[in-house]
């Protein structure tokens, strides 16, 4: 029906090298990395709406921070591909 919408979304995020703890030396440095989010909404005229998600969809693993306690050297990783879906209504 006219007024119902499809809208796709892609966005991506790139982060450079950088540290990730407090002390910047060589071990410290962890590697760039880009992670890809897409989603497609569909919003219908009778006031609801179905968003397919996709977050981190190319399942980057990238270190977003070093672990201080044991075992040490071990990096912590960002999230891995989330894949969901939301139904909303408006009233």
């Amino acid at each position: 029906p006219s007024g119902d919408t499809l809208k796709p979304r892609i966005s991506a995020r790139y982060t450079g090298e950088r540290h990730i703890e407090f002390i910047a030396t060589p071990a410290t440095l962890g590697p760039s990395y880009t992670v890809v989010d897409a989603s497609l909404t569909y919003s219908s005229q009778y006031n609801w709406s179905l968003n397919l998600y996709a977050n981190n969809a190319l399942d980057e693993i990238y270190a977003n921070a070093m672990r201080t306690m044991p075992p040490p050297g071990s990096f912590m990783v960002g999230p891995r591909r989330e894949v969901g879906m939301t139904f909303n209504i408006r009233f």
